[in-house]
């Protein structure tokens, strides 16, 4: 039997840096996400290194957040680094 959320990437009240705070989602494997922000209130911000921060977090490359992250059912910072090199290639 399978883990209820063994097909899913699971974010909850993820906080990464300053710029991402409490972000929330659940999505199956195989589909995709977008992430929008508001251009007018993070005026003079790069939001390519918030980005890039948020997916080196999500892939168990950078471990300093708050919240949770599970990725097929497991907690991201449980895991080991053959475990997530496995998962980044799958």
């Amino acid at each position: 039997m399978l883990n209820e959320n063994s097909q899913y990437l699971v974010l909850n009240d993820v906080s990464v840096g300053e710029a991402i705070n409490n972000l929330s989602f659940k999505i199956h494997r195989g589909k995709s996400i977008g992430v929008m922000y508001d251009e007018e209130y993070l005026n003079n911000v790069d939001h390519r290194l918030d980005l890039l921060n948020l997916f080196e977090t999500i892939a168990g490359l950078q471990l300093d957040f708050t919240g949770s992250i599970e990725i097929f059912g497991n907690p991201i910072k449980s895991l080991s680094k053959k475990e997530k090199e496995k998962i980044r290639k799958q």
